[in-house]
């Protein structure tokens, strides 16, 4: 079964004035969750500016099927509550939320109460810059980079209906998703041949060859090898090309 390293996000609002409409703004904000591996928005949840972050959590877990499985939960602070660490333990996850500064240990009443002392525990104990690092907590640094990327598509919506304008980010987390696809990095097997007495051991691609720099040899025994390269992927000569956020590999 496949396990989804899920990484959380908050922080974008569209303006939603529209000609002729109010002249006061009327906000919305948009919440994310992603998968880690393949940078695909798998959750989307858009609601008032009214809205906290924390409350919407266990809408964007439930988006994701309950027969696949969770890895870990990746957020920032403002997710640390009782709700939302009850939330990733029923789904079997382990949550990457760093306490607040004034955080005090909860009664162990539940899964999620534990595992937040232990983290309260583990912060305290190695300090906040560390556990940052040996908890992985740098990825959710991927999440605010797909934000990066729907500011690029715009901060206003067209549609005045709630509905409708749920419908339009929808179709901008489609196109994004699209364009994320070309260009993650894809990993082929390649064989390897056997070197001769006194030649390193360098793995050589059969087949399909990474331009140089790409992708780093391996040592070999004659088995097949995995290699991959890194970069989007160049549209094809004599079309244009097409940008989102990034360009093109040199």
């Amino acid at each position: 079964m496949e396990r989804t390293q899920a990484s959380l996000s908050s922080k974008l609002r569209f303006d939603c004035r529209a000609a002729g409409g109010p002249k006061r703004r009327v906000w919305r904000k948009i919440h994310l969750g992603i998968d880690e591996q393949t940078l695909e928005v798998r959750a989307v949840e858009i609601t008032g500016s009214h809205m906290g972050d924390a409350p919407v959590l266990p809408d964007l877990l439930n988006q994701i099927p309950a027969d696949e499985a969770i890895g870990s939960v990746t957020a920032d602070g403002a997710y640390d509550t009782r709700k939302c660490h009850d939330a990733i333990a029923d789904r079997g996850a382990n949550a990457v939320i760093p306490p607040r500064k004034n955080a005090k240990p909860w009664k162990p009443v539940t899964a999620g109460a534990v595992a937040r002392n232990e983290a309260l525990r583990a912060s305290k104990y190695l300090g906040r810059a560390i556990w940052r690092n040996w908890s992985g907590y740098h990825r959710r640094s991927r999440v605010e980079t797909k934000m990066h990327c729907m500011k690029l598509l715009g901060q206003r919506l067209m549609a005045r209906d709630f509905d409708r304008q749920v419908a339009e980010v929808q179709v901008r987390i489609a196109v994004m998703n699209g364009y994320t696809a070309l260009g993650i990095p894809v990993t082929e097997p390649e064989g390897s041949i056997r070197p001769g007495k006194g030649e390193p051991r360098v793995s050589q691609a059969l087949s399909n060859r990474a331009p140089p720099g790409d992708s780093a040899g391996v040592e070999g025994t004659g088995c097949v090898q995995l290699a991959h390269h890194v970069g989007p992927v160049r549209p094809p000569e004599g079309t244009d090309e097409l940008r989102l956020g990034s360009k093109w590999g040199a």
